[in-house]
């Protein structure tokens, strides 16, 4: 059974951990060495998604892995410094007022890896850790149309218990760590915009609620209702709980709450 079904019912080894850089602007993905090689071999040899994403969404010719640069537009970036030895570091950055093409070609090389770590299952190197976050999937419709911004993610159980503590606190929207994820919405929002920060008016359009069943949280952004949620399908929490969008209708809208899910995974795993 795939990753993205597993992390809702049981524990799963560890096999990347997707985090994101508010200095560097970027999204880093850390991959043990069984999942890498299988991620580079497979898009070299068939690559049946890009070859849609390039029909279809007009994106850039997808580079094949061999140089620090590869993906559609090159925008994936080979770097030193993996959490573990002999796993890969990649990243892929958050543009400064970003084009409609990159906005593609961001949403295109995301769906192309999460699928491919959603599928794999070769070995894995013990790290005693657990996964706590896995994108299921990342739409890739044009720009700006009815759900172009779709995607969806699983987190475990362990994120569902430090986002309990979160919201547990009676005054948790004033608390430190739900303004750092507040703050993380509007900064990456602010940055797909081309804006050196958030209005003052707009600010309020970015909120978190707490859901009891199943207990986890609710993120929203600018537009009509433009938020993330438990999928239909997650009425227990056991375990972990699967989320899917509503109204994400651009790219920013995405970008902006896949960044606030991974950022709320990055600070359970350093338990901040």
């Amino acid at each position: 059974m795939e990753v993205v079904m597993r992390i809702t019912i049981e524990n799963v080894p560890l096999m990347h951990e997707i985090s994101i850089d508010l200095k560097e602007f970027c999204f880093i993905f850390h991959v043990c060495p069984g999942l890498a090689e299988f991620v580079k071999k497979t898009v070299s040899v068939a690559n049946s998604l890009s070859e849609i994403y390039e029909s279809k969404h007009h994106v850039r010719s997808f580079v094949k892995p061999g140089k620090k640069t590869w993906g559609h537009g090159r925008l994936i970036r080979e770097r030193e410094d993996a959490i573990f030895d002999k796993w890969e570091r990649w990243e892929i950055a958050i543009p400064f007022k970003a084009r409609q093409l990159r906005l593609m070609e961001i949403s295109a090389n995301l769906s192309i890896l999460s699928t491919l770590f959603c599928i794999y299952d070769g070995e894995v190197d013990g790290t005693g850790l657990n996964q706590f976050l896995t994108i299921d999937s990342v739409g890739v419709a044009m720009i700006n149309q009815m759900l172009g911004g779709a995607f969806s993610f699983s987190l475990s159980k362990e994120v569902l218990d430090y986002t309990a503590n979160i919201w547990g606190d009676a005054e948790w929207s004033k608390s430190e760590r739900y303004q750092v994820l507040m703050d993380c919405m509007m900064r990456v929002y602010a940055r797909l915009s081309g804006a050196t920060r958030i209005k003052q008016y707009l600010c309020s359009s970015f909120y978190g609620q707490y859901r009891d069943m199943p207990r986890c949280a609710h993120f929203l952004c600018p537009g009509d209702c433009a938020c993330i949620a438990p999928s239909e399908y997650s009425v227990f929490d056991e375990f972990g709980v699967s989320f899917s969008p509503h109204n994400t209708d651009t790219k920013i809208q995405q970008l902006t709450l896949l960044a606030v899910a991974i950022k709320l995974a990055n600070m359970a795993r350093a338990n901040i």
